[in-house]
């Protein structure tokens, strides 16, 4: 924007949603040219100066080490699919959601005879409804 002419950008630049902006002590800043002329005159170079002065810091600081940078390994694609997930053994235990234990290892109980092995919905012995 500062490239373009600057007392007529603020009307043609903005759209609907930032005609505006509202600052914590609740004015309303416009955007005009006073506003660009003054920060490009006082704020800009002592900006400049800044970022130039911690740029040469720090090119400065990197010969003076004298110690080559470490770089990360060359990475290689590996041949063949890449698998999704890890396989896991038979005798790794499966993942269980927090809160919740695992079943593995108990015994069906039927809840109408007491019979292991099955449910009550699956229970082979006869309806015996006595009273």
């Amino acid at each position: 924007l500062l490239s373009k002419y600057s007392k007529a950008w603020t009307k043609a630049f903005q759209g609907l949603h930032s005609v505006s902006g509202i600052i914590d002590n609740n004015l309303y800043e416009a955007f005009n040219s006073s506003i660009v002329d003054s920060w490009k005159y006082n704020y800009g170079p002592l900006m400049k100066k800044k970022f130039d002065d911690t740029k040469k810091e720090g090119v400065d600081w990197k010969r003076k080490s004298g110690i080559e940078p470490v770089l990360p390994p060359i990475e290689k694609k590996m041949p063949g699919r890449p698998k999704k997930n890890k396989r896991k053994a038979k005798n790794e235990p499966k993942k269980v959601n927090y809160g919740q234990l695992n079943r593995a290892g108990l015994i069906m109980r039927c809840r109408k005879c007491g019979g292991e092995g099955h449910n009550r919905k699956s229970c082979f012995q006869a309806n015996t409804t006595g009273s």
